[in-house]
């Protein structure tokens, strides 16, 4: 079997194949970045974008005002995807690093950091706990940290009910391993407190791979009904599902975790 670092080099592979999806993703992060800058900004914000891929999301938040987006890749094969992505940006910064080593960045610098599926590529605990370290040491004081992965509570939840319309269990990826709100909190409970979860995707994901499947199962991703299903109240609707699950983190968070 190939290797994860392998599956990514592939120039055929994409990060995400259901597009709307991806932008149900990339408004989840978005509006956490605009609630920080709204609620704790004093100056434009430095972000860091680990596992940045083809950078869609980078280039979707890097249009907020004045921010300045530091977008971290290991494969050299996801940086050239997003350099074709990324034409006429000169608030973007493409650096090829990976968040299991030592980022080329001094301690502190960043006001936010994304992972945005990046950290459920990580299969062992020594990987995990590695890149919990750089990302804490990278990250300013009070800042926050955004990590949109897969949970495995609303996978089991998601898969429940595809089981009520006789569906099979969708089945994690062979170089993905998602998270639990434990398993989140042990990796940075040293320096770093959940200050929010954000299930809004359970909505969408309840409406495309339960209710589509069960109801429309020859329609393709990109269908009138996956558009649909990513509009904003709808996200909103079936949390409990959020196969995917954006937990919110600040470090040195003195208050009650939400964990």
């Amino acid at each position: 079997m190939k290797s994860v670092e392998e599956h990514w080099d592939d120039p055929k592979v994409e990060s995400q194949y259901d597009k709307h999806l991806m932008h149900a993703e990339i408004g989840v992060i978005t509006k956490h970045i605009e609630k920080y800058i709204c609620e704790t900004a004093t100056r434009p914000p430095l972000i860091l974008d680990i596992g940045c891929g083809e950078c869609e999301a980078v280039r979707s938040y890097s249009q907020l005002p004045e921010v300045y987006v530091c977008a971290v890749d290991r494969s050299e094969t996801r940086l050239k995807l997003a350099r074709k992505n990324l034409k006429g940006k000169n608030n973007i910064e493409l650096v090829q690093a990976s968040v299991t080593d030592s980022l080329p960045f001094p301690d502190e610098t960043f006001d936010i950091i994304v992972s945005q599926r990046c950290l459920i590529n990580l299969l062992t605990d020594e990987e995990r706990l590695k890149a919990a370290a750089e990302i804490l040491r990278v990250c300013k004081q009070g800042g926050q940290i955004i990590l949109l992965e897969g949970s495995t509570k609303g996978h089991e939840e998601l898969n429940k009910a595809r089981e009520h319309y006789d569906l099979p269990p969708i089945e994690v990826k062979w170089h993905n391993r998602f998270f639990s709100n434990e398993e989140i909190l042990s990796l940075f409970r040293s320096e770093a407190g959940i200050i929010g979860i954000d299930q809004s995707l359970g909505g969408y994901l309840y409406l495309t791979r339960v209710v589509k499947p069960a109801l429309l199962p020859d329609m393709p991703w990109d269908c009138r009904f996956n558009s649909a299903a990513g509009h904003d109240q709808v996200l909103k609707g079936v949390n409990g599902c959020a196969r995917l699950t954006a937990w919110i983190l600040q470090k040195d968070f003195t208050g009650r975790s939400a964990g």
